[in-house]
């Protein structure tokens, strides 16, 4: 069901569209919006693997680290995370999400990973330490 309704949703389309031409193309979109495309961006994943993180994982807390196998930029990705956890014991879930999964996500993001999803965010490699502890919960203080 998450597979036809991410093929059916134009807005959905035109947001990978952007990304794939500028990996900040996100940034701007409201709350509601990006809320939006994260629940569909998750919703395309259709492997059984997939489907089982997503279903244990908590969408409005966890993050999700976007890539292949194989990519050695999605294992250095890993490692910077597992950094930022030990710096930041408090730092959300992160799980661990194989792009090659759905065939459309591969052709649009393919080019931009690893990614990076949060529940605020998306950031599109490369990213380092300080992009990942910018985004933790309770260190924007105002």
């Amino acid at each position: 069901m998450g597979h036809l309704f991410f093929m059916n949703n134009i807005n959905f389309i035109k947001y990978l569209q952007k990304l794939t031409n500028d990996r900040f193309a996100l940034i701007c979109l409201a709350h509601n919006e990006y809320r939006t495309f994260h629940a569909l961006l998750l919703a395309t994943f259709t492997g059984l693997d997939s489907q089982q993180i997503i279903h244990t994982s908590n969408p409005t807390t966890d993050w999700y680290l976007l890539g292949t196998d194989g990519c050695h930029l999605c294992h250095t990705s890993h490692a910077l995370l597992t950094q930022a956890r030990a710096i930041h014991p408090r730092m959300p879930a992160v799980h661990v999400l194989d792009l090659a999964d759905s065939e459309e996500l591969i052709d649009h993001l393919g080019t931009l990973i690893p990614i990076l999803l949060t529940p605020t965010r998306l950031l599109c490699y490369p990213f380092g330490i300080m992009d990942i502890v910018h985004l933790l919960p309770n260190n924007h203080h105002r």
